[in-house]
């Protein structure tokens, strides 16, 4: 989650566990209309608690409650996308190891 609007943190602890990095994306939409999809820039957060890893995102920087969340576990995989699966920069997917339907997988974009 890199670019200019990043935010560099080192272990910040927080009343939900560590941060470990967090910073501005662009994720697709969960929707599809007429088998378009949108992209919106969402505020990341990479949360380590004590039993997990979350990946959560925002819709503002300061908002205090998650748009969504993903809890990280053996189940979750992360892949580098080919810019033409997705057309865009710096694409990766979060979902599950095997797709079986019934999980969601994310696509998010983020500037080198």
């Amino acid at each position: 989650m890199a670019g200019r609007n990043r935010k560099s943190v080192a272990a910040l602890p927080t009343l939900e566990g560590v941060v470990l990095h967090e910073g501005w994306c662009v994720k697709e939409s969960g929707g599809a209309f007429l088998g378009r999809t949108n992209w919106r820039r969402r505020w990341f957060r990479l949360l380590q608690r004590k039993d997990a890893t979350i990946l959560q995102y925002f819709r503002g920087k300061r908002d205090t409650q998650p748009a969504g969340s993903v809890k990280l576990d053996v189940t979750y995989c992360t892949r580098q996308m080919e810019t033409k699966d997705k057309s865009r920069p710096n694409v990766f997917a979060v979902g599950p190891v095997f797709d079986d339907g019934s999980t969601r997988t994310y696509y998010i974009s983020c500037r080198k």
